[in-house]
């Protein structure tokens, strides 16, 4: 069974931000050695900083060029499909007035092969009657 009591926590101490006075004892505290090294690995992590920072400013102006070169682009291949797209619709438009020319034509023709049957039928009859 659970009891509805809950256990007793010990409390701990938060860690307080040190103190400027706090800082300078502990300061006081490294030998020369410490305090040189100390100095040293904080000029490398400022060296290393930096160097990231610079990196990353290098990095973020290539992007900015290639991100420009990219739009550039974009915009160009718009204008050649806007242009492909127009004469698309040119080339239908063609299809199309063809396709009409096309049944005109074999309607047209049609009509004369009609008329040449007539023709070849009414000489056949002539022939024949003059025969």
């Amino acid at each position: 069974k659970k009891s509805g009591r809950k256990k007793k926590t010990e409390h701990t101490h938060k860690k307080m931000k040190p103190t400027r006075e706090s800082m300078v004892t502990n300061r006081r505290q490294l030998t020369p050695a410490q305090r040189s090294a100390k100095i040293e690995r904080d000029r490398r992590r400022r060296r290393e900083r930096n160097m990231e920072f610079e990196r990353l400013q290098k990095a973020e102006t290539e992007l900015q060029a290639l991100t420009a070169a990219q739009r550039n682009e974009n915009s160009c291949l718009r204008h050649h499909n806007e242009r492909l797209n127009d004469m698309v619709s040119i080339l239908e438009n063609i299809i199309h007035q063809l396709r009409e020319q096309n049944r005109e034509l074999q309607q047209k023709n049609l009509g004369l092969e009609q008329t040449m049957k007539l023709v070849l039928s009414s000489s056949l009859s002539l022939l024949t009657f003059i025969l």
